[in-house]
């Protein structure tokens, strides 16, 4: 008798214990319980190659070539992700996954994006800088969102999101940037070793803008001014900051987009050399994104 007395207060004590540890409901102010926080949705992917790749060896060569015509002595003491073609960036565990790869959606409705205090708040405060630490701009890719509708029903009013595009020059040679679109120049500064200059001018467009350098020609890269904050590019070695991976990282040629409104998007793919990727080409393709989960979208790049 005493034996299962002693059993029963030890199983007691054991439960009483055990609830210390067991997780309960969090609660409101007023002692409610409040429902687990929603997952947000994201949108990943990643960029293929598709058939036979392009001939790196020969881009290189070539890429190797011009360097040599200015400046050459600076130039060359980059790392090998910047003497080398900028092009086609090839990666992962089967150097078949495609980096600097343009992905964005807009709705599907043809309207625009309502846009938060949060994010306007954001990208104010996210600056996006291109920089030329040797005779390459790097990142070689990159997005803007400069502008924004802060109303869908009027579809031509614009306002500026107050995110800035900054050009640094951190070598120690001059450099000066042209930027254009569909072969029209729309603008180039001079900027001396060790100074920057803000651009504030550039609007959303359809098509990209191309950046040169005035002085050294192999210089390259990509700029899209978009009105949607809900893009990314596909993780290379040419990026910056946490977007720039190793070559046989698993992450090199992937993109990740996060907390995109759930239901009916169109999303578009987009490369330097070889264009849309996507079914629709510039309208978008039209997806369905997951409520509360993860939408995967992968896309196949055929070297052109």
């Amino acid at each position: 008798m005493r034996s299962m007395q002693r059993n029963a207060i030890l199983a007691a004590t054991t439960a009483v214990v055990l609830g210390l540890f067991i997780a309960v409901p969090r609660e409101d102010a007023a002692g409610r319980a409040l429902a687990p926080a929603p997952r947000r949705p994201v949108l990943t992917g990643t960029i293929k190659l598709k058939g036979d790749p392009p001939d790196l060896d020969a881009l290189n060569k070539r890429h190797l070539e011009e360097m040599k015509k200015k400046d050459t002595e600076y130039c060359l003491q980059c790392d090998e992700a910047e003497k080398s073609q900028q092009t086609f960036r090839l990666g992962g565990r089967d150097n078949r996954q495609v980096g600097n790869v343009f992905v964005w959606i807009v709705p599907d409705t043809g309207s625009f994006f309502r846009i938060s205090a949060k994010q306007l708040e954001e990208a104010k405060k996210r600056e996006v800088i291109l920089r030329q630490p040797h005779c390459a701009f790097i990142p070689h890719c990159i997005f803007l969102f400069s502008q924004y509708h802060p109303d869908p029903r009027r579809p031509k009013e614009l306002k500026p999101t107050g995110q800035v595009f900054k050009i640094v020059n951190d070598a120690k040679v001059l450099h000066v940037p042209r930027w254009f679109r569909r072969r029209t120049t729309l603008g180039n500064v001079v900027v001396p070793e060790g100074t920057s200059r803000i651009v504030d001018n550039l609007l959303p467009d359809a098509a990209p803008l191309t950046i040169h350098c005035n002085i050294h020609s192999w210089m390259s890269a990509y700029l899209r001014v978009v009105d949607t904050p809900y893009y990314a590019i596909s993780l290379s070695d040419t990026l910056d900051g946490k977007d720039k991976v190793a070559k046989d990282s698993p992450k090199f040629g992937t993109y990740e987009i996060k907390n995109p409104p759930a239901g009916k998007v169109r999303i578009t793919a987009w490369h330097e050399k070889s264009g849309y990727l996507n079914k629709d080409g510039g309208k978008g393709e039209v997806i369905d994104l997951k409520a509360g989960g993860t939408t995967r979208k992968d896309f196949e790049l055929t070297a052109r």
